[in-house]
């Protein structure tokens, strides 16, 4: 099992983003009112892991929400479903059942708040831009470890907004390799 994390680690990444309606009791994707698995804190963003309930149960008949719209029907097919739903569901059957050979997908939520960043929508849309281009570079890159079993939750910071790409994308480097002594499957599994 760790020989198959860490060859996971070393391919590159996908990002899907998560609203934050997918964070929401009762069948929230990750339960984020309890204390992270990891936690990096820069002047530039704060980012925390959260273990994902990728688990579906077999009697399911909706889409749990860290696959898609909760509307749609599963399991998805491609009948009745875009090809990205199709793709999510096939990579987060192959992370459960621990292929190597799958293409990691990085869930993330950003949080771009008007009392931390700035009171203009376009600049928090701005910031969120910035920060998710810059996350999608950073992990195509295999040496960047990535884990797909987690929710990468990020709260932006005014810092942002006027921060070099350079600067962030070494901020988010940093970051990543900070959290990825959480991956290990213990701390997926809580």
């Amino acid at each position: 099992m760790a020989e198959r994390m860490a060859t996971a680690l070393r391919r590159g990444a996908h990002v899907v983003r998560l609203p934050p309606s997918a964070l929401q009791p009762p069948n929230a994707a990750a339960h984020v009112r309890r204390r992270p698995a990891a936690q990096f804190r820069s002047e530039l963003f704060t980012l925390q892991l959260y273990p994902l309930h990728l688990a579906v149960p077999d009697d399911a008949t909706t889409m749990p929400r860290a696959f898609g719209p909760p509307w749609l029907p599963w399991p998805p097919k491609p009948e009745t479903h875009h090809a990205r739903h199709v793709r999510l569901a096939d990579a987060a059957r192959a992370a459960l059942a621990g292929d190597p050979d799958r293409t990691r997908i990085l869930r993330t939520t950003v949080f771009v708040s008007k009392k931390q960043v700035h009171k203009h929508a376009v600049v928090r849309n701005q910031c969120r831009t910035r920060l998710v281009a810059t996350l999608r570079d950073v992990v195509r890159d295999p040496a960047v470890p990535v884990c797909d079993v987690f929710l990468y939750l990020f709260h932006a910071n005014a810092a942002l907004y006027a921060c070099p790409r350079t600067d962030l994308d070494a901020t988010l480097r940093r970051a990543l390799a900070a959290v990825a002594s959480a991956c290990t499957p213990r701390a997926a599994a809580a």
